[in-house]
């Protein structure tokens, strides 16, 4: 395959996500990431904020409020577990014996 009948197939695939009847489905989720923003901006009324931090912070949880259902902190923390995870069993490997071995 090509390189352009390659990305001519991936186009059409993602096209479908941006019709908009999808568009407008994912309104009610990105409003609540507004507000979600909006309401953490509170808690810094007088305080400097890190905008560009804090739109990727929306960014992302527009994504995945609209991509995957679930808040971005949400997955962050779950990927934190994850990661958390891994270290621990990476950690101990030589201390398991799996299967009696």
């Amino acid at each position: 395959m090509t390189e352009g009948a390659k990305w001519s197939k991936l186009r059409k695939l993602a096209n479908h996500a941006f019709y908009a009847e999808s568009l407008k489905g994912m309104i009610p989720a990105m409003i609540a990431s507004v507000e979600n923003m909006l309401e953490n901006w509170r808690m810094y009324e007088g305080k400097e904020i890190e905008v560009s931090k804090e739109f990727m912070v929306f960014s992302s949880e527009v994504i995945s409020r609209t991509a995957f259902g679930s808040s971005y902190l949400e997955g962050k923390n779950i990927f934190d577990m994850l990661m958390k995870l891994g270290f621990l069993i990476f950690k101990n490997a030589d201390k398991v014996r799996p299967f009696g071995i």
